[in-house]
């Protein structure tokens, strides 16, 4: 499983020959929509979950960067659909919520 933040992806397939040759083939851009606010809400949730979510889990297992980087893309998310207009208050509190001192 791959998280990718919203915005668009571009893919390059480079082959080379063993005489150095190489060509590239350039695949048309895939856009990456964002989550709709109730996925999000549902994503947040299982990743934090009181202290029992997959960020926690992560987390214990040694994977810091992999949870760093699940909360990075989960809150990009989040700004991405708050600069379209979207109402993201309920969502940053049950975010809020979650955390643990």
């Amino acid at each position: 499983m791959v998280d990718i933040a919203p915005g668009t992806v571009i893919i390059i397939l480079r082959a080379f020959a063993i005489d150095g040759r190489y060509t590239e083939v350039e695949l048309p851009p895939i856009e990456i929509p964002p989550p709709s606010l109730d996925q999000l809400a549902a994503y947040k949730s299982g990743l934090y979950d009181n202290g029992e979510g997959t960020f926690y889990t992560m987390i214990e297992v040694g994977a810091a960067e992999d949870a760093f980087l699940a909360a990075v893309t989960a809150s990009g998310a989040l700004n991405v659909l708050a600069d379209s207009g979207e109402d993201v208050e309920e969502v940053r509190k049950l975010q809020i919520s979650f955390i643990h001192f």
